[in-house]
């Protein structure tokens, strides 16, 4: 029987691991973050609400494998005028939904008619926002002002919530009641990783799921944001809702090049792990892998897209490989 590999997270590093996996025989999920309103997302999402775009966009079209014409029309976005930023796929996917009896329903029309055997699930179909209450009783009301605020170190995130109660999506329940591996693939911490513990039966299905339990570390922590953190200050906001030992694995990337943390020092550190997190870790039982993982291309910012990306990305046929040698044992 296939093994059950449900990847959570959203953006750039769940589409990365989702077109990494996909061709592995696996059967494969993918759980995106529904809340994101910065960007183009951001701008459909305050005229239509429903659930955020973009993450969902780019692992549904990361599963499939369609022409390269194709896929540069459906990432394209408009340059100018009420359009500009506006991303064509976020625009047809919309369209689609829109015409759809509910939201969910279109979502499992659009696999039906993309013909993917893999799943590209919204977390949560509830229309929310994500807060968080600062340390100097400041109060950001959107993930987009989380996302854009870089004062973490003089006032820092001391909750996160969501402005509604979001439920647990019927498909991300499901996936996770029948996952082998519940795998976090990389993403912004605070935007695209942590909003899924916060829907309601999220953390109680993880508590009670017997899958294993994998930590991909992100790259990257952003300067003025999570720039101070180590890896215990991460493992705390999981364990508030996940459970004491929220991970049975961690996975670190192994050394990269002084050449690339030159070219982002402006704007990035390197994630950071000390002989404390090495002790609690043991402590815990959770076992620490590192592994070769990381690409050497450093991606510039898309054109007329307005929000920050990350110019260092996990490697897809790394990541393959990675997944082939832990399903074999």
């Amino acid at each position: 029987m296939q093994k059950h590999v449900v990847l959570i997270g959203g953006g750039v590093g769940s589409s990365t691991f989702t077109q990494a996996l996909k061709k592995l025989p696996i059967r494969l999920s993918t759980i995106v973050s529904t809340f994101d309103d910065g960007g183009s997302t951001g701008a459909i999402r305050r005229d239509y609400r429903g659930i955020a775009l973009g993450d969902f966009r780019q692992c549904l079209f990361a599963s499939t494998t369609i022409d390269d014409a194709l896929k540069k029309v459906i990432d394209y976005r408009f340059g100018r005028g009420s359009f500009f930023g506006i991303n064509v796929g976020n625009l047809l996917i919309k369209a689609f939904l829109q015409c759809a009896k509910t939201q969910r329903h279109g979502v499992l029309q659009l696999h039906k008619i993309l013909g993917l055997t893999n799943m590209v699930i919204p977390v949560s179909y509830d229309y929310a926002q994500l807060c968080a209450h600062l340390t100097n009783k400041m109060i950001l009301t959107s993930q987009d002002q989380i996302q854009s605020y870089y004062s973490f170190s003089q006032a820092a995130i001391k909750s996160l919530h969501l402005s509604k109660v979001a439920r647990l999506s019927p498909e991300a329940r499901t996936a996770i009641r029948t996952a082998d591996y519940l795998v976090f693939a990389p993403g912004n911490f605070f935007s695209s990783i942590l909003p899924h513990i916060f829907v309601k039966d999220f953390a109680e299905e993880w508590k009670k799921s017997k899958a294993q339990k994998i930590l991909f570390f992100n790259l990257l922590a952003h300067r003025g944001q999570d720039s101070f953190y180590t890896l215990k200050d991460y493992l705390t906001w999981f364990s508030q809702k996940l459970g004491k030992k929220p991970f049975d694995t961690i996975i670190t990337n192994k050394k990269i090049s002084a050449r690339i943390i030159k070219k982002l020092q402006d704007r990035f550190e390197l994630t950071k792990i000390t002989e404390e997190d090495m002790r609690i870790l043991k402590n815990l039982g959770i076992s620490l892998t590192s592994a070769d993982l990381v690409s050497e291309v450093i991606h510039g910012q898309n054109e007329h897209d307005t929000v920050p990306r990350a110019p260092l990305r996990h490697d897809s046929k790394k990541i393959q490989a990675f997944f082939k040698n832990l399903l074999s044992e």
